[in-house]
């Protein structure tokens, strides 16, 4: 007869063959002949738990504890048992009491591990997986719990090279890479975010988190102003695919919202994907948010609605907070303590907020609170040291005052994020306005993909010129931004001409017949509103906007040249005009004058009342001409019945709308005194003297450059400067002065003479 021993053998033997009747039979025999056998318990308990009867496996496996407890695999497979029984903490006890007994195995290790991270114990947890993937290092697992527990700590590096390692070992499941990809892309690192996801989705196509986060990768991308457009169609497409998947998938649509309305005309499909979102989840903040935005950068009254609805449902997200301060804001009079008090808000719910610091500063800069707006925005760099937007805003707000301090702050903002286009861009007009100017140019050419500037990115079909060699070659130039930057610009285009350069020039419609004129040997075409390449005589070989050929005309000031003017008013209707202006004061000289600019940003900065014009108006001898665009009858009233003086308003020309005619008249003029504004490129470019006035502060522009009291540009122009942001007192007294020196000179002259 057989020793209890050699039955358990011959009873093993069956176990491992898959005789499970034969071993649990023998088992049984065995355990009724000798009940403590501690090998016989546990093996006994191993093949209850694989046959499914765990309750019964535990309890062999524990009374082989209780026999033999210095058995690691006994604990080991007490442990397995437990988990699949959901008694974790029990399991947790005798996965460490095996690995105390036998510190080398890997599994169990990783296992232990395993429950404690799944128990928020990460600290314990930490200890056996580290040692399970030295001991192993293909254990996927262990690096996946491991990426877990570092991407909680905040250490997202460490945290992605697990899970990098983890997505290696078992590229099969999406699941790893999917979480690769969005911790790397919490990382800021788009690309990589997009290698992830595009794993996973190798792996599993019919993944619509997966094609939602690639949608986020590639917006990101595109926001970073990589791709050229190419980022946003994929990411769209990637939405779509998500849509397609999950047609109720909520948040899907709000982030197909959010890239829709950056891209020009896409306005109505953004709020109908908003909208879409919210039939699927009245309740989503996000989607309200996002409404909020399409609705403020469409200057919708209705994004004050939607921003309240984003906080009532969401009234601890910071970011909701911040939209409706933006909306308030942008309500205008009235709004504006509400305003301060959703940034607030939105600071006491996430201290490190930078859109609410950012807001903060603008809301001060546009109140021309200077100082506060510097510093909130120096409070905004102690708190996020690193954040390339609290740099920039301080750097907006010392570009007037401390040009240097500004011009570092810029640069340490583009060393955190140097694919930041619109840090590059208000680097670049900084640097332009300090001289710096093939750098400034360079930097300014970011503008297209820059939050900060509102001008469609314009397709064609030929390449960007790049400042190459044009013999043989059809250069199309196109007009961008507003008509007063039209006619600056186009100030170089003689430049191309004189070196027989072939050209043509699309531009605004009122443009097109005083610059056809000016620029005979050029094609002048009309800038069409739907913004199609122009339909040209012949075809164009290769394009540039206007305002980048400067980068390639205007590298230094040594390439200005000396041209006293470039354009050319229609000379009968100049004579004309200075006819008629002449018959009722015939020895007065004609002075017209302009007040005010429309700018929506910083028009207020660079306008001034008529009436505070008097010290000039109320010299004699001058007959004073109405420049000033748009309506202004109640200035001309005013000035009229308080100073007894008639600015002459000739109701036969419309500067807004007959450009030509303003040029003749700008031309029949003998001196023009305006603030900065399409006046000034009118007459600059005509020849015509003119003095201009410019503010110390917010509205100055980097084409007047910095401490200069003439142009490059124009050299008829005169630029008399505020001392003081805000005080224009001096600079009309100056004027004054200078107005009358001027008028005793003309006079002392034998005849005076006017453009012909």
């Amino acid at each position: 007869m057989a020793t209890p021993q050699e039955a358990l053998l011959i009873a093993l033997e069956h176990h491992q063959a898959g005789r499970v009747m034969e071993a649990e039979t023998l088992y049984g025999r065995i355990l009724e002949a000798v009940p403590d056998l501690p090998d016989a318990l546990h093996l006994h308990g191993v093949l209850a738990a694989q046959t499914g009867r765990l309750p019964l496996a535990a309890e062999l496996i524990a009374k082989a504890i209780a026999a033999r407890a210095g058995v690691a695999d006994y604990h080991t497979n007490l442990g397995n048992v437990l988990r699949l029984l959901g008694r974790v903490d029990e399991a947790i006890e005798h996965y460490g009491q095996a690995v105390a007994l036998a510190p080398d195995l890997p599994r169990v290790q990783a296992d232990l591990g395993i429950l404690l991270n799944g128990r928020n114990r990460r600290r314990d947890a930490v200890a056996p997986l580290v040692r399970a993937v030295l001991l192993d290092p293909s254990l996927a697992e262990a690096h996946v719990h491991l990426g877990q527990i570092h991407e909680h700590g905040g250490d997202l590096d460490k945290g992605a090279r697990h899970y990098r390692h983890a997505a290696a070992l078992r590229p099969d499941l999406a699941d790893i890479s999917y979480n690769l990809g969005i911790l790397e892309h919490a990382r800021g690192r788009p690309s990589a975010a997009e290698e992830a996801v595009l794993q996973a989705l190798a792996a599993k196509p019919d993944f619509p988190e997966a094609w939602y986060n690639l949608g986020n990768a590639r917006a990101c991308l595109e926001a970073a102003g990589q791709g050229a457009g190419r980022n946003a169609r994929g990411a769209e497409t990637a939405y779509r695919m998500a849509l397609a998947l999950q047609p109720d998938y909520a948040e899907a649509f709000v982030a197909l919202a959010e890239l829709l309305q950056q891209q020009t005309g896409r306005t109505a499909e953004a709020v109908a994907a908003c909208r879409r979102a919210l039939r699927q989840r009245p309740d989503l903040a996000a989607a309200y948010d996002t409404l909020t935005a399409i609705r403020l950068a469409a200057k919708d009254k209705a994004a004050l609605r939607s921003g309240h609805r984003a906080v009532a449902l969401a009234p601890g997200n910071a970011g909701s907070h911040v939209n409706l301060g933006r909306a308030l804001r942008a309500a205008g009079a009235g709004a504006g303590d509400a305003a301060v008090a959703a940034f607030t808000r939105a600071l006491t719910l996430a201290p490190d907020c930078a859109p609410a610091l950012s807001n903060l500063v603008i809301f001060n800069r546009e109140r021309d609170d200077l100082d506060k707006a510097v510093r909130t925005a120096r409070r905004a760099i102690a708190l996020l040291p690193d954040s390339a937007l609290a740099l920039t805003n301080l750097g907006v707000c010392l570009q007037y005052g401390a040009a240097d301090v500004a011009l570092a702050s810029f640069g340490r903002a583009l060393r955190i994020a140097p694919e930041d286009a619109e840090v590059r861009r208000l680097l670049g007009l900084l640097q332009m306005e300090r001289g710096i100017l093939a750098e400034g140019f360079a930097n300014y050419e970011w503008r297209w993909s820059s939050s900060g500037f509102d001008q469609p990115r314009r397709g064609f079909p030929q390449p960007r010129w790049d400042g190459g060699d044009l013999a043989g070659r059809r250069l199309l130039l196109w007009g961008e931004q507003g008509v007063g930057d039209e006619l600056i610009y186009a100030g170089m285009i003689p430049d191309l001409v004189e070196a027989g350069v072939d050209c043509a020039l699309e531009c605004d419609p009122r443009l097109v017949p005083i610059l056809q004129r000016s620029f005979p040997a050029v094609e002048v075409v009309p800038r069409t509103p739907a913004l199609n390449p122009p339909d040209l005589s012949r075809p164009a070989d290769v394009h540039c906007p206007l305002g980048s050929i400067g980068r390639w005309l205007r590298p230094d000031f040594s390439r200005f040249p000396s041209r006293a003017s470039y354009l050319v008013a229609d000379g009968m209707r100049r004579r004309r005009i200075r006819d008629r202006y002449g018959a009722d004061a015939p020895g007065n000289l004609l002075v017209g004058v302009s007040w005010r600019s429309k700018n929506t940003d910083f028009g207020r900065n660079k306008s001034l009342d008529l009436l505070s014009w008097a010290p000039l108006l109320t010299q004699p001898g001058i007959t004073f001409v109405n420049l000033q665009y748009g309506d202004c009858r109640e200035d001309l009233e005013a000035v009229r019945r308080e100073l007894g003086v008639t600015v002459l308003a000739d109701a036969e020309i419309d500067p807004m709308r007959d450009l030509d005619g303003f040029a003749a008249q700008v031309a029949a003029l003998d001196l023009v005194i305006s603030t900065s504004n399409t006046t000034v490129h009118m007459a600059g470019g005509l020849g015509v003297p003119t003095w201009v006035l410019l503010p110390a502060g917010q509205g100055r522009i980097w084409y007047w450059f910095d401490g200069r009291d003439n142009s490059p540009w124009y050299p008829s122009l005169r630029l008399f400067r505020q001392r003081q942001p805000g005080d224009w007192r001096p600079v009309v007294d100056r004027l004054a002065t200078t107005l009358a020196w001027w008028q005793d000179d003309q006079r002392s002259r034998p005849s005076r003479t006017t453009q012909s």
